[in-house]
């Protein structure tokens, strides 16, 4: 909304001014706040459209650009203090850290915290240990403030950097070797990936799928409750349970499932 009024700057300021009425229009230092909190809030507005979507397995900067004003000083130190609130002992949970490991496009890129890296690593392994169906024998047997803004410009530059700088790990554990092969590149999927890994890594494949399978954001189930109530309308009262769970289900197949 922000963006769109700024686009519009000249149009609205000649109707302003044309209309003996109308409300003042906003001074040149309160546009150049707009633009700050424009700024500030852009990569939450990526991070929204690339994380929230419902076909996605689910920090960025201001661009470098320095914040001059007090609002948006005011406004990033709220954001600031919210991200943490929210995601600062996030590694230390063992359920997205796990997934963040077994992710082959990040592994232990973005943990900040050593014991956390060790006590995951170690939950993984004792899983893998633990679990009868991950024997040896069964492992052998089966061999994307403008359209130039990056979310995800900091991890490809650690990324790239872990490349370079990289060799193999020699190790005799699935997870020592695996933590030693670079990350993939962000654009490929990661259950495509394991796929590719599990004549490798099989007891980690399996472990991988337990995990993933977890949605990682609200989506789906909001749009879920948006299809039933635009389907069980005042004008379908005798639309029973049995039908309306029907049709919600062939309503969620994917364009090509609904041509047969």
């Amino acid at each position: 909304m922000i963006g769109r009024f700024l686009e519009l700057v000249p149009e609205v300021s000649n109707i302003i001014l044309s209309q003996a009425d109308a409300p003042a229009m906003l001074s040149g230092n309160e546009l150049d706040q707009l633009k700050e909190i424009k700024r500030l809030l852009h990569p939450l507005e990526q991070m929204t459209k690339e994380i929230s979507g419902q076909n996605f397995l689910t920090v960025s900067n201001n661009n470098g650009q320095e914040i001059v004003h007090e609002l948006g000083r005011k406004l990033k130190m709220e954001f600031l203090k919210e991200f943490n609130k929210r995601f600062d002992g996030i590694e230390k949970s063992l359920l997205p850290a796990i997934s963040i490991v077994l992710d082959p496009r990040c592994k232990i890129l973005h943990f900040k915290d050593p014991i956390a890296i060790s006590t995951t690593i170690r939950f993984i392994k004792s899983e893998i240990a633990q679990n009868e169906s991950f024997s040896s024998s069964e492992s052998e047997a089966a061999m994307s403030e403008d359209d130039s803004f990056d979310l995800w410009a900091y991890h490809k530059k650690i990324a790239h950097t872990k490349r370079k700088s990289s060799s193999p790990i020699v190790g005799t554990d699935e997870v020592t070797q695996y933590l030693g092969v670079p990350v993939r590149q962000l654009k490929e999927d990661p259950l495509e990936l394991w796929e590719e890994m599990k004549g490798i890594y099989l007891n980690l494949y399996k472990l991988s799928l337990k995990h993933f399978c977890i949605l990682a954001t609200s989506v789906p189930s909001e749009i879920l409750f948006s299809k039933a109530g635009l389907t069980a309308t005042k004008n379908r009262s005798r639309l029973t349970s049995k039908l309306l769970s029907k049709l919600l289900f062939l309503s969620s197949l994917s364009e090509h499932l609904r041509l047969f």
